[in-house]
């Protein structure tokens, strides 16, 4: 009998060994993944502000273009309208001559006309 007692003592102490082991092991398996995750993380955030930092940098890139192109526009607009300033006073001075020699013309076959008749 008391080799039985001592072959159940030495099965519980095994048990206890057991689960002090399995416990550290757990522990030691929590932390792990604890790191793991907490490295994830930390290169989340890097993977995300570098997107933010590209996203930045390409909108104030395209931002100037936008500002070129409308300096260009106001260039262009400011050219136009000058231009048409001009233009439109050729217009009127040509309009003018050409309305003067219509007149000219007409007074021109009237007398032609009338040294016709005489």
């Amino acid at each position: 009998m008391k080799n039985l007692d001592g072959a159940a003592d030495n099965v519980t102490e095994e048990i206890r060994k057991l689960d002090e082991a399995g416990e550290r092991c757990v522990e030691a398996s929590v932390k792990a993944f604890q790191e793991v995750a907490s490295a994830v993380d930390r290169r989340r955030d890097d993977v995300i502000a570098t997107v933010r930092r590209i996203r930045d940098d390409k909108k104030r890139v395209l931002r100037e273009q936008l500002d070129i192109i409308e300096s260009e526009r106001r260039r262009v607009r400011s050219d136009c309208d000058g231009l048409q300033a001009s233009y439109s006073t050729v217009f009127t001075s040509i309009i003018h001559r050409v309305s003067k020699n219509c007149a000219n013309l007409f007074c021109a076959l009237c007398l032609l006309t009338i040294n016709r008749f005489q």
